[in-house]
């Protein structure tokens, strides 16, 4: 009876850590040399772009700016969809900057043969100007990527994948990024297959978490992909400034002779 018990309290303890391993885990950290760390070949390595691999030289632009701007218009009224594809007009005027050396982390991936990505929340409009933005930090996302043409893409709203860049827009990040997956899968399904594990890097912890519960759905995942979410602690070398945001925003209409946003 001892033996019973004790070889019945083993293979529980054995279902419990195969259940455990197989859940979607997500850390945090202050840098991204930690992905060096984790990342191996059969990783998919997914990276957000504002405020985790890039960000605005100047406050106009940033993330920051962004959110308070969309405060202040929703609580006039204003419809999401139009203020966000408006608001992120700006980045046709604003420089970027690389964050923890985000680039060169990113080549040292694609030299090991590990298969890297973006996904970020900015929409159609702007597709165009990103691919630039990123080409002018010296980063290449078609470097061993997945899938080197452009896909059209729908959840719940139209999204798109272009020079190894899925750009979201409103869909939530698991069910895009799972779309995108699925339609690779259908046309090189050999390349999905080598696919062990999604590594998602994203500073904004409701993207991790719901990539972290769509990987952790049956229904979306699978192929029962591994999961490891990591929380980028992003911190600005100086603190926000709306004031000086809009002195940039001055500024720049001076420059231009017209105001850029059309909100």
């Amino acid at each position: 009876m001892k033996i019973k018990f004790l070889l019945s309290k083993l293979l529980v303890s054995l279902l419990i850590f195969v259940y455990t391993s197989m859940e979607a885990k997500i850390i945090e950290s202050d840098t991204l040399d930690v992905i060096l760390k984790k990342a191996r070949v059969g990783d998919l390595v997914v990276f957000d772009i504002d405020n985790t691999i890039s960000n605005p030289k100047s406050d106009l632009g940033s993330s920051e700016w962004f959110d308070k701007e969309v405060k202040r218009l929703l609580a006039q009224g204003k419809d999401f969809n139009d203020i966000a594809a408006k608001l992120e007009m700006i980045h046709e005027h604003v420089e970027l900057e690389v964050i923890s050396k985000s680039n060169e982390i990113i080549k040292k991936l694609q030299d090991r043969g590990i298969y890297v990505m973006a996904l970020t929340s900015r929409s159609l409009p702007i597709a165009n100007r990103t691919i630039e933005q990123m080409t002018g930090l010296g980063i290449n996302f078609l470097i061993n990527s997945l899938y080197v043409f452009d896909l059209d893409l729908y959840v719940h709203y139209p999204a798109k994948y272009s020079h190894g860049i899925v750009f979201g827009a409103n869909n939530e990040k698991g069910e895009i990024l799972i779309n995108f997956l699925s339609i690779v899968e259908k046309l090189y399904p050999e390349r999905v297959a080598s696919i062990n594990r999604v590594i998602f890097v994203d500073d904004r912890p409701k993207h991790v978490t719901s990539m972290a519960n769509t990987f952790n759905n049956k229904a979306y995942n699978k192929n029962n992909l591994e999961f490891l979410g990591i929380k980028f602690n992003y911190k600005r070398a100086t603190p926000f400034s709306l004031e000086n945001a809009k002195r940039e925003l001055c500024t720049l209409v001076n420059k231009l002779g017209f105001y850029p946003l059309g909100i």
